[in-house]
């Protein structure tokens, strides 16, 4: 996806360039989220990560769910500006197809690569079960 030449003959522009459909299409669906938590608090509880529930309650959703849940509307505002500022470039070198893997198997395989940290450690601990 090529920027446009402007019309003012500048090379100067801001920010990475218009947005794909891909990149509307995962930031609609994190402020939907985040505004449907906005609303109905239980859905972080429904679809945030709990290590325990994934590994011992079966619930692999979350995996993929997670990464769609913020904090606060800072927290959403940062998290989608930065992935309009990079995820704009990394589409563009990568390719839609690409990118899309890359945005969703990073979060997975580091909250899978996290939950086994986490049960390592707290299975040498005596006290710890959240495993």
């Amino acid at each position: 996806m090529r920027r446009a030449p402007s019309p003012y003959g500048s090379t100067f522009s801001f920010g990475p360039g218009p947005l794909s459909l891909a990149l509307k299409a995962i930031i609609g669906a994190n402020v939907l989220l985040f505004v449907v938590q906005v609303f109905l608090p239980r859905t972080t509880e429904v679809l945030g990560l709990v290590p325990y529930r994934v590994m011992h309650g079966a619930q692999i959703w979350r995996l993929g769910t997670y990464m769609f849940l913020h904090a606060g509307v800072t927290h959403v505002a940062v998290n989608m500006l930065t992935l309009w500022m990079f995820g704009t470039e990394l589409e563009r070198v990568w390719g839609t197809r690409y990118f899309l893997k890359f945005y969703f198997t990073t979060p997975t395989g580091s909250t899978i690569r996290t939950g086994r940290s986490i049960c390592t450690s707290s299975s040498r601990s005596r006290r710890a079960t959240s495993c």
